[in-house]
């Protein structure tokens, strides 16, 4: 009945499909560059004027097995840049 289902929208709420979000092209380029060593990633900002747009993305690396030394993140710093560089993009260091 009508106060059955008022009664079970009250209790369980509505019965909605909860919307997938959207990822954007910025995302979709972030996950594109791969290393065993990338525990995490994040979009932390966006800058943009009548000129150009500027992001911050913040990479967390890491190892469960050992620390990473100075040569390990080097070549994760460069190989990220070599990335960014041939996908048509200035990076800031």
């Amino acid at each position: 009945t009508q106060k059955e289902a008022e009664n079970r929208i009250k209790r369980n709420g509505k019965n909605t499909i909860p919307k997938a979000k959207k990822e954007t092209l910025l995302q979709i380029f972030i996950e594109q560059f791969k290393s065993p060593i990338i525990k995490n990633n994040r979009l932390v900002s966006v800058y943009e004027d009548d000129y150009e747009k500027k992001f911050t993305i913040r990479y967390t690396v890491g190892s469960d097995e050992k620390t990473l030394d100075g040569k390990e993140l080097n070549d994760f710093k460069e190989k990220f840049i070599e990335f960014i560089r041939q996908n048509g993009l200035e990076i800031i260091e």
